[in-house]
């Protein structure tokens, strides 16, 4: 088979990806499925805020039967009000927090397309290494060249990765896909406001030489602010018994974290017995004279040992119905 013949094989079957498929996290907490009370805020309370411009634009669904105008919020939205929540427990001011919605909800172009170009040879040669692992002759080195070169390719590509998102989509996410580490927000006086991951903070001495670590610090976690926890946020979502079959929850577990936290729940098992770092510690959740554990226990899991930093998780059934748990420290921190 020749090149020209590989080349228009593979733009065929371009055809048929389903690329919307690598989407599916963005779409399901794009999904406008959250409604005031699940705020655990007063409809009355949620108007004067959006008089004061602190809620975020939302979708609105007519009831024609009621003539009632139902306010729907998706997972970034969410999350916004929650954080509006916790500011205004704080005292934090109305002026603050709009300032701060103005930043985070500003849209962040991320447009792959402008940066893929034939006369971008860089670019084109990390997409090659990136698809392929960098294990291809020669021959198929220049199939995949001119396949990246194409204008259908190019196109795909822009339309799969290119997106307009908010820097609290792009921050909710990164706190999403980086569940162990602690990702948040620090707000300061004049609605400044700052993302913080302190597993940065942690390991400063690996940061860039020319880049002080006082410096840091003198412009962030020195200066008077209110820290909001996104990991937090994950957190008790997922601990809600009511949210783990959710989608949102689907999209924010493992495969492997969602079976632990489902056999936790059911009720076949006597005893539920945690390991810590390979025995060194052990904890009885559960015990044969409870029909099921307590959600206390299931919510303490999920934030001591499912978000644990430099862990893994492993669990064993045994013979006589008991459920054991063991973690194993991948990584101490120095």
């Amino acid at each position: 088979m020749g090149k020209a013949e590989l080349t228009d094989n593979f733009l065929k079957e371009m055809t048929n990806i389903d690329f919307d498929e690598s989407f599916k996290q963005k779409r399901i907490l794009s999904k406008k499925e959250f409604v005031i009370s699940d705020l655990g805020l007063s409809a009355r309370n949620y108007q004067q805020w959006k008089d004061l411009s602190i809620t975020p634009p939302v979708q609105k669904d007519n009831k024609k039967e009621t003539k009632r105008e139902w306010v729907r919020f998706n997972f970034v939205e969410y999350v916004w009000m929650k954080i509006v929540i916790s500011l205004r427990d704080l005292g934090y001011p109305y002026a603050d927090i709009e300032k701060a919605k103005g930043y985070l909800f500003e849209s962040l172009n991320f447009d792959v397309g402008e940066k893929l170009s034939i006369e971008n040879p860089d670019i084109v040669g990390n997409l090659i290494e990136h698809f392929t692992n960098g294990e291809l002759s020669k021959e198929l080195k220049e199939v995949a060249e001119d396949i990246i070169k194409n204008p259908d390719f190019l196109n795909k590509i822009s339309s799969l990765f290119s997106k307009q998102r908010t820097r609290l989509e792009v921050i909710i996410f990164q706190a999403i896909a980086q569940k162990k580490d602690e990702i948040g927000l620090g707000f300061f006086k004049g609605g400044e406001c700052e993302p913080f991951n302190w597993n940065l903070f942690v390991s400063f001495d690996k940061w860039h030489p020319n880049v002080k670590k006082v410096d840091v610090l003198n412009a962030t976690i020195r200066k008077p602010h209110i820290y909001i926890s996104i990991t937090k946020y994950i957190m008790d979502f997922i601990s809600e018994d009511e949210k783990q079959e959710h989608e949102i929850s689907m999209v924010m577990l493992s495969t492997e974290e969602l079976s632990i936290l489902r056999e936790l729940r059911s009720k076949e098992y006597k005893n539920i017995i945690i390991n810590y770092d390979k025995g060194n510690d052990t904890k009885i959740i559960k015990t044969e004279k409870e029909k099921k554990i307590k959600e206390s226990e299931v919510k303490d899991f999920i934030k001591q040992v499912l978000f644990a930093p430099n862990s893994k998780i492993t669990y064993t059934t045994t013979k006589k119905g008991d459920l054991i748990i063991n973690t194993i420290v991948t990584k101490k921190i120095k």
